[in-house]
């Protein structure tokens, strides 16, 4: 039986996302793997869920955004607090979309992390 699952992004630099995920998301670092001086590999954590991040160097961003998967993975958190985070996260220069209701009744704003991937924060 299925016990738990751990996204792991390809990311272009782990420093800089963890940044952003720590910074946006509140996510704190619970393991790390360096190689040469560089963080490569990241496993952060808030509440139950676990995310992991990979430098895929051979990858730049611009070809990654030409890979179906990559831009069809929407990552959804669900959050407390959904206006107060926008807030935070526009005076933090970070350009969340627009909060609207969806039609199946969900308010929500979009955010894209630095390599690309969307982001759709969720809540009340």
């Amino acid at each position: 039986m299925t016990q738990r699952l751990t996204v792991l992004l390809n990311v272009e630099d782990v420093t800089r996302s963890i940044a952003f995920y720590v910074g946006a998301m509140g996510f704190t670092v619970v393991d790390s793997w360096q190689y040469e001086g560089r963080i490569r590999w990241a496993k952060l954590a808030v509440g139950g869920i676990e995310l992991m991040l990979n430098e895929h160097g051979e990858n730049s961003p611009a070809r990654r955004q030409k890979h179906h998967g990559h831009r069809d993975v929407v990552l959804y958190f669900d959050v407390d607090g959904l206006d107060s985070l926008w807030i935070q996260l526009n005076q933090d220069g970070l350009k969340p979309g627009v909060i609207r209701t969806e039609d199946y009744g969900t308010r929500q704003f979009a955010l894209i992390d630095p390599d690309g991937y969307e982001i759709a924060v969720t809540g009340q």
